[in-house]
C-alpha cells in the first residue's frame, strides 16, 4: 500500500491538474447521462466522456518517458512498475467506469452492451498508449485520439464504413455490431503486442 500512495503521490506531483482530468469527465458524463431525455445519448455520452478518458491516466503518465533526454532515465524505472502501473491505473479507471455506467438507463444493462464496454474501456485504456510508443510524441498522439473519436461521433460512425468502435444506437446483432467487436479485440490484442514489444526491446 505505501508503494501504491507513493506512485499515487508521485504521478500528481508530475501531472499536476492534468491528474484530475479524467475525474472531471467521468462527473460530467454523469451530468449530461442525469439530464439527457433520450436514452440512446445516455450511452453516446457515457462511451465519449467516461470511456474514451479511461486511458489519459496512462497516457500522461508514460508521456514522460518521450520527453528529450528522459529516456534513459525513467525507462529502467518505468520497467520495474510497468505491471503495477497497469493494475493500478486500471482499477481506478475501471471502477469510475462502472460507477458512471450505473447512471446510464437500465434498458443498456444487458450482457451485450456491458461486453462492448469492457472491450470499448480496453482499448482506450491501452491503445492510447500504445499509440504513445509507436508515435512518440504526447501532443500528435492526443490530437489522433481526438480526432478519430470527434469525428466518429459527430457523423455517427459514417465517415468511414470500418473499423467502428462506438454504438450510436441499441446494438441489435447484425454485421455491423459483430464488425464493431472485431475491431475492438483486433485493436485491443495490437495494443497489448505493442506495449510488451516496448518494453522488451527498448534499452
Amino acid at each position: 500500500m505505501k508503494k501504491l500512495s507513493y506512485l499515487f503521490r508521485f504521478d500528481l506531483k508530475l501531472q499536476q491538474f492534468f491528474f484530475f482530468l479524467p475525474f472531471i469527465a467521468y462527473a460530467l458524463a454523469i451530468l449530461c447521462i442525469y439530464i439527457s431525455p433520450d436514452e440512446n445519448r445516455d450511452y453516446i455520452f457515457f462511451q465519449v466522456l467516461a470511456v474514451s478518458f479511461c486511458g489519459v491516466h496512462l497516457l500522461l503518465h508514460y508521456s514522460y518517458l518521450f520527453d528529450e533526454g528522459a529516456n534513459e532515465i525513467l525507462l529502467p524505472y518505468y520497467r520495474q512498475t510497468a505491471w503495477l502501473d497497469l493494475l493500478r491505473y486500471g482499477l481506478v479507471d475501471g471502477l469510475c467506469i462502472a460507477i458512471v455506467f450505473c447512471f446510464v438507463d437500465p434498458f443498456f444493462h444487458t450482457p451485450q452492451v456491458m461486453a462492448h464496454t469492457i472491450l470499448l474501456a480496453l482499448c482506450y485504456f491501452l491503445g492510447s498508449s500504445a499509440l504513445l510508443m509507436i508515435i512518440k510524441n504526447f501532443e500528435i498522439t492526443i490530437s489522433c485520439i481526438l480526432v478519430y473519436t470527434i469525428m466518429e461521433i459527430s457523423t455517427q460512425g459514417t465517415f468511414m464504413p470500418w473499423p467502428h468502435i462506438f454504438f450510436f444506437v441499441y446494438p441489435y446483432v447484425d454485421l455491423w455490431v459483430r464488425l464493431t467487436y472485431i475491431s475492438l479485440v483486433i485493436g485491443l490484442i495490437l495494443s497489448i503486442v505493442i506495449i510488451s514489444r516496448f518494453y522488451i526491446t527498448r534499452k
